[in-house]
């Protein structure tokens, strides 16, 4: 669906492309800070900055607590769940997409509202709603994203990761036009066939 607010600067409204992107968005603050939110309750601390720190801590609680698979606390979790999120996120709005790039452009911009959610639950847990061992400063999540090397690391790592569930969504995507293209070439040569076979039958 599609609303045209055509006016003199022929703005462009595509209000299914925004629906989806607000679904995504909603999906990364609820799904994906909602796990590590259950997973670690309110002994969180500098994890909602380093979130990739946050990673195996999720999957221990996922496959040992709601799963309760035996014996996968002595898994090396490598915080597969966390990740499968926010690849699929990015997978699935760049392959919904007619133009491919913008599926990028928005993979690439959801880095900035992760760390900004990072940023805010760090701020609730500290400072609004604190725990008992809580200690707030404002600078501090600025300090431990960019001031360190751990920060760094974070950001590049929930780039990698949304970027490649977007080329994933993209290569996907090419491939099933690719065999669509073929089955519609198969068809029209299969009906072209029939076609003529039918009109030889006439003639005879």
């Amino acid at each position: 669906m599609r609303i045209d607010t055509k006016q003199e600067d022929h703005f462009f409204f595509d209000s299914g492309r925004q629906g989806k992107l607000f679904l995504a968005l909603l999906i990364i603050f609820f799904a994906f800070f909602g796990v590590i939110a259950e997973a670690f309750k309110r002994e969180i601390h500098e994890e909602l900055i380093w979130l990739y720190l946050a990673f195996p801590k999720v999957d221990e609680w996922f496959f040992s607590g709601i799963l309760q698979i035996p014996n996968s606390e002595n898994w090396i979790n490598f915080g597969i769940i966390p990740v499968l999120i926010l690849f699929f996120t990015c997978f699935i709005l760049t392959y919904k997409e007619d133009i491919y790039l913008y599926g990028f452009k928005h993979a690439i911009w959801f880095v900035p509202f992760i760390i900004s959610c990072s940023f805010f639950w760090y701020f609730y847990i500290n400072n609004w709603r604190p725990s008992a061992d809580a200690s707030w400063n404002a600078i501090s999540p600025f300090i431990l994203l960019f001031g360190s090397w751990q920060g760094w690391v974070n950001i590049l790592i929930l780039f990698a990761i949304n970027l490649a569930g977007a080329f994933t969504g993209w290569q996907v995507k090419e491939l099933v036009r690719i065999y669509i293209k073929k089955e519609e070439s198969f068809l029209g040569k299969t009906l072209e066939n029939e076609e003529k076979k039918e009109v030889e039958k006439l003639r005879v």
